[in-house]
């Protein structure tokens, strides 16, 4: 059987091809969850990092807000994160923790938001956007662009990656976080101390 070098590096691991394989990428975009996309993707990093620019009293920019707003998602997945792992504490938990701890820093960033939009002083304020949001606004779009062509050309895969398959297939599995190691198969007993 003659497979185009394309075709065959998508199914090598399944040994069918299926009618979505081609040699110029996988399955049909779902257009359906695009609302889904720009709400997780867009508007509550932007509303969590308008709250966090408050709070840090920096300038509330389209930017400015988007960036701290991803950094503090990561940051509080790091301290709650961490933790939850070294105690051995259940993905559902983390999970419903992490999104309690967002989705209360999100309707708090809404909630600042509004509040300055409705401040008689910014209402009498004339304020034009500068080319500097623009600039950066375009450049986060153009970003976001060329990762999802770049992950959908040239993703990149190798014999290391399969350790990373199976730690989250084991916490879908088990619930539990990094318990099993992943090259043996075995539980994961002391964190410092593998045989």
């Amino acid at each position: 059987m003659n497979i185009s070098s394309g075709l065959s590096d998508r199914i090598l691991f399944r040994g069918v091809a299926t009618p979505y394989d081609s040699p110029k990428g996988g399955q049909p975009m779902d257009w359906s969850k695009l609302p889904l996309w720009i709400l997780f993707l867009l508007m509550i990093p932007t509303f969590i990092g308008y709250f966090t620019c408050h709070v840090l009293k920096l300038k509330k920019n389209v930017a400015t807000t988007y960036l701290f707003g991803n950094m503090t998602q990561w940051a509080v997945l790091q301290i709650i994160g961490v933790p939850m792992v070294l105690l051995r504490t259940s993905f559902t938990l983390l999970t419903v923790v992490y999104s309690v701890i967002l989705g209360g820093l999100c309707v708090a960033g809404i909630l600042m938001w509004i509040r300055h939009r409705n401040d008689p002083k910014h209402l009498t304020e004339k304020k034009k956007l500068e080319y500097q949001d623009i600039f950066a606004l375009v450049l986060m779009v153009a970003g976001y662009i060329a990762l999802a062509v770049m992950l959908a050309i040239k993703q990149h895969t190798d014999h290391d990656d399969s350790r990373f398959v199976v730690n989250a297939v084991d916490i879908v599995r088990t619930d539990t976080l990094f318990l099993t190691n992943p090259a043996t198969g075995l539980p994961i007993t002391d964190f410092f101390k593998q045989e």
